[in-house]
């Protein structure tokens, strides 16, 4: 069942092209650089931002409400998150760790780790970047094949680099003191899993969406 679905929302991007790169805001907090004629839905308390770079498709997910339930009061909480985020999305792709690292990005500490995942036979490489701000958990994920990687990583490259944060926001901003909480590496195993079955619904509904709207109306004479 999972191959088939992730085969339904890759089916057609082989037909999309490239698009030049448009600042974007995600909210007060966030704004990224994304490809033009964007996607965005907001489905079961997310939001979800969808788009191409050539056959590469680039997808934002946010918690529409502040996440009051973990409590994150330390970096090491903060890294039990994170590795409790990065088991849900393998456990849901049945995926292979390929690698993964913390970053800092102007004093914020993403984790950023890329998984392969085979569907029908062909291999897709997952580049998966999360953040925990502001009691708000954001997910950026390229998903691309290995044979476009050059040309890919050019594209991600700037996306990554047009990162912007509201000003006067520190590590401290990725910590919070909620009582009588759920453990964080729970809490991100259960809340990566939820990102991942969003992240593929609203791709086959924007890739559909997407599909018609490009098909040429029929004229009179095509249907007689």
């Amino acid at each position: 069942m999972r191959q088939i679905i992730l085969s339904f929302f890759l089916l057609f991007m082989s037909s999309n092209f490239a698009q030049n790169l448009a600042a974007y805001k995600i909210d007060e907090n966030f704004s990224i650089a994304m490809p033009q004629d964007l996607e965005i839905s907001d489905t079961l308390q997310q939001k979800i931002i969808k788009g191409f770079l050539d056959n590469s498709i680039v997808i934002i997910t946010k918690n529409i409400q502040k996440d009051t339930i973990v409590t994150i009061e330390s970096v090491e909480d903060l890294m039990k998150y994170y590795d409790g985020a990065q088991e849900g999305i393998l456990n849901s792709s049945k995926g292979k760790l390929l690698r993964k690292k913390i970053i800092s990005i102007q004093g914020l500490k993403f984790l950023n780790f890329s998984t392969e995942t085979s569907i029908s036979g062909e291999q897709k490489l997952w580049d998966n970047y999360l953040l925990f701000l502001n009691n708000y958990t954001y997910v950026l994920v390229f998903i691309h094949s290995a044979d476009n990687a050059e040309k890919f990583n050019i594209q991600k490259e700037k996306i990554i680099s047009s990162f912007k944060f509201r000003k006067g926001l520190s590590i401290k901003n990725q910590f919070n003191n909620y009582e009588s909480s759920t453990r964080a590496f729970l809490w991100g195993e259960l809340t990566a899993k939820v990102i991942f079955y969003l992240i593929i619904f609203g791709g086959i509904v924007f890739l559909i969406y997407k599909n018609r709207k490009e098909k040429p109306p029929l004229t009179r004479a095509s249907r007689s």
